[in-house]
């Protein structure tokens, strides 16, 4: 979401504020005649709202809380109105709405749909009761065009008072799926080992709990727990891995970043400028969803960069993950705990037992990126001259089997509105020294 840092840690950074509304869908890839693309719960981050595929803004099912979101938290960190975003298909009381007015029936219904332990779920998330009503994914074939649309509450494209970006991802199972708990001392944390346990990606799914009432997450829009034992509870949405959230921790923060006067309460990389006491959002990392393109590791795949500023395309075109790899530090289990892990080849030098290694570039052709249409401030609706809805026309990847995928989309921008303050900055201006205070 800032500009690039290189791997001494002291790069600049454009001093833009990371509105992000992950508009996270969930989608599936099946391989048929053609191969299908699966959508879960598209998420967007922060003043930027999609509407096609409809994002979820950190909702679930539950829509009868004065329309309002429950948890801002439970996926990503949504910084969006609590009024934006599209709740999933079923209705409360779920699937058994239809029986309102058939006490008996609503009841033999509930008792279909109805556990109280995460037993009552398979590994995809679907009731195991053969009576039960499961709610069906969005399908997408591969190779189709999928177009998607949003709005930005602040303004995008040529407009000259602000300097924004849109970056659209998405990651799939191959990126999401980890073996339910931490890494072992020395293995990969981003790769799961195929004959362990899976825990993969999803939205989180409702039930009727077996004491009637609202505990054990039966609206399924709690955060998931940061523990081990919860990761196979299909009741809690979950996008990145338990194991991808363990090495964030354990990674030192970039010290070389633009702070402002922020008092950054930890070391490691869910310490940011914009979390500065590391909150947890889901099991998302904070610094790689704040600052594009990252300088480690990021499950997510880039499709497309739309920029106010074509300058800005070489950058984010060669050091997306797509073509590079991206640097990491293996102690080996030396070097865990909050910020211990250093988050360069020289720190890494000196840790005994520990090797700088590099994890692979996706293997995806570059980003697009492109110019967009000019719109305006605190205006959701359509963009440019004409009568059309701000967005991206994406040909889906080719998969050779069915696979759940998570589409996100981040709102990068700046007002142009503040006088003497550079769009560079980086830490020789936080604290006293900062021009925003």
């Amino acid at each position: 979401r800032k500009l690039f840092c290189k791997q001494k840690q002291k790069a600049e950074e454009q001093n833009r504020k990371p509105t992000r509304s992950t508009t996270r869908k969930t989608p599936k890839m099946k391989v048929a005649a053609a191969t299908l693309l699966a959508m879960m719960a598209a998420s967007v981050e922060a003043d930027i709202y999609m509407h096609n595929p409809r994002g979820s803004n950190n909702r679930n099912c539950r829509t009868d809380n004065n329309k309002q979101r429950r948890n801002g938290n439970r996926l990503f960190d949504s910084q969006n109105n609590d009024n934006g975003g599209y709740s999933c298909p079923r209705a409360w009381p779920f699937d058994c709405y239809k029986y309102v007015d058939d006490g008996g029936a609503f009841n033999q219904c509930q008792n279909q749909n109805n556990n109280a332990n995460k037993n009552m779920l398979n590994a995809v998330g679907d009731l195991v009761n053969p009576a039960a009503v499961n709610t069906d994914m969005m399908y997408y074939y591969s190779g189709s065009e999928l177009s998607l649309e949003w709005t930005a509450q602040h303004g995008m494209g040529t407009n000259s008072e602000v300097v924004a970006d849109i970056v659209v991802q998405y990651a799939c199972q191959d990126t999401l799926t980890d073996n339910c708990a931490d890494a072992p001392a020395g293995a990969n944390p981003y790769v799961a080992d195929p004959n362990g346990q899976q825990c993969v990606a999803r939205d989180g799914t409702p039930v009727r709990v077996a004491d009637g009432n609202n505990g054990l997450n039966a609206e399924a829009t709690d955060t998931i727990p940061d523990n081990a034992n919860d990761q196979d509870d299909m009741r809690y949405g979950r996008h990145e891995t338990f194991a991808y959230y363990q090495e964030c921790k354990n990674r030192e923060r970039n010290q070389g970043l633009w702070a402002a006067d922020q008092d950054l309460n930890g070391n490691d990389a869910r310490t940011t400028r914009q979390n500065p006491n590391a909150n947890r959002n889901g099991l998302e990392c904070p610094e790689e969803s704040e600052y594009y393109p990252y300088w480690h590791y990021s499950p997510w795949k880039d499709v497309a960069v739309v920029t106010n500023d074509a300058a800005r395309c070489t950058l984010y075109q060669t050091e997306s993950q797509n073509v590079k790899g991206k640097g990491r530090c293996n102690c080996n289990g030396n070097c865990n705990g909050n910020g211990n892990q250093p988050n360069n080849a020289q720190a890494c030098a000196a840790v005994a037992g520990a090797e700088w290694v590099e994890d692979a570039a996706h293997g995806l052709p570059p980003p697009e990126c492109l110019v967009g249409a000019y719109s305006r401030q605190n205006h959701l609706g359509n963009v440019g001259a004409g009568a059309n809805a701000a967005g991206y026309n994406w040909t889906l990847p080719e998969v050779q089997t069915e696979q759940t995928c998570v589409l996100r989309i981040r709102y990068n921008m700046t007002s142009t509105d503040f006088g003497g303050v550079p769009q560079t900055a980086d830490a020789r201006l936080n604290g006293a020294q900062s021009p925003l205070k």
